[in-house]
């Protein structure tokens, strides 16, 4: 019996039980749905074709998880953002005076001023195709979400602890190794938690972002916000509250199945431990620890050692031969070159005597 448990202990180790098999269908069914919803974004479309939303009941599943895809990629685009924009405004001080008073600018600008915008450009970029107008939709609610996160996670860093600075620079790490290692889990719990405010605030905008006028035309994107949209145009209450209970279930599903688990997650990340702060438990966490499989594998090590190990960009290798100037260079170069694509896109577009109306607009508004 020792001989049969030293030759197949590995095994035993590894093997998946019943939650690991729950929990891998779990995941297929999420990303298939996901892979679905993007599917349909590239089918053919040309301007003035009717898109029709049923108000049957049948259809508010399919609804649901079309807009909860959008929101989940906006919030993706919206982690990437605060990730890049965060880590350069607290690393570059010339950076610092120009994005943090830009965002400030920018999250006071409302809604609809981007959403008429992004219209233009990704109609322009885009032809003949539905893709465009899931653009419109995921940008609207991306510039609902994003200043919040950008915040967050730019407090988190200049707010790092002055010993874990010093540790970093004891252990001589390279600027990934650090930000990967200490900066990224030590702001992740303010992050979750501003990440949760910021899809809160992107529901308010889910009717306004599937409702889109360009070229008199109404183009409708099916989804939980159009739903709820031409619910409310027809007075049909019973729709209304058909979506209205939809929405209760999709927000508590999020807390559930995605915020809650992720709380639990990130007190470890806890730099200080107060005895008085409250605890969070989470069902859904406590039933994935009872994996046998997954639970042995560290996502966030993998995915750090994956990327301090593969050079897949040239100017991301993590070697001491790497100059952060040399980055900080080149962020500034990608961001003058995207400054000269829109002038050349206002120019082109866009005529002079509309811009000075806009701005006289503005003064009459202020």
């Amino acid at each position: 019996m020792r001989f049969f448990y030293k030759k197949f202990k590995f095994f035993i180790f590894f093997f998946p039980n019943k939650w690991d098999i729950f929990f891998l269908c779990f995941f297929f069914i999420i990303f298939f749905l996901i892979f679905l919803t993007v599917k349909e974004m590239f089918v053919s479309y040309e301007i003035g074709m009717r898109i029709d939303v049923n108000l049957s009941f049948i259809y508010i599943p399919l609804y649901t998880i079309k807009t909860t895809s959008r929101m989940f990629i906006a919030f993706l685009f919206s982690l990437i953002f605060a990730l890049v924009f965060g880590t350069l405004a607290a690393k570059n001080s010339f950076a610092e005076k120009i994005i943090i008073p830009l965002i400030d600018v920018l999250q006071s600008i409302p809604i609809l001023a981007f959403f008429s915008f992004s219209i233009i450009f990704f109609m322009e970029i885009f032809h003949n195709s539905y893709f465009p107008m899931e653009c419109v939709a995921i940008f609207a609610i991306f510039t609902s979400q994003v200043w919040n996160m950008i915040f967050s996670f730019y407090q988190s860093i200049i707010a790092l602890p002055k010993e874990l600075k010093e540790v970093s620079i004891v252990y001589k790490f390279s600027f990934w190794q650090r930000f990967f290692r200490l900066e990224l889990p030590y702001s992740i719990p303010n992050l979750i938690w501003n990440s949760m405010m910021s899809i809160s605030s992107g529901w308010f905008f889910v009717v306004l972002s599937e409702s889109i006028f360009f070229a008199n035309n109404h183009i409708v994107l099916p989804g939980l916000g159009s739903y709820i949209g031409k619910a409310i145009l027809e007075a049909n209450f019973t729709a209304i509250s058909y979506s209205i209970f939809a929405m209760f279930c999709v927000i508590l599903l999020h807390d559930q199945l995605f915020f809650r688990p992720l709380l639990v997650w990130s007190e470890k990340f806890k730099f200080f431990i107060d005895n008085n702060a409250p605890y969070y438990s989470s069902w859904f966490y406590n039933l994935f620890n009872e994996c046998n499989l997954l639970k042995k594998i560290d996502f966030y090590y993998i995915f750090m050692k994956f990327f301090m190990n593969v050079n897949f960009i040239f100017f991301l290798k993590i070697k001491n031969k790497f100059k952060l100037e040399g980055f900080y260079t080149f962020v500034k170069i990608v961001i003058f070159c995207f400054l000269l694509f829109l002038i050349y896109f206002f120019l082109k577009n866009i005529i002079i005597f509309e811009i000075i109306n806009v701005f006289y607009l503005c003064t009459l508004t202020g």
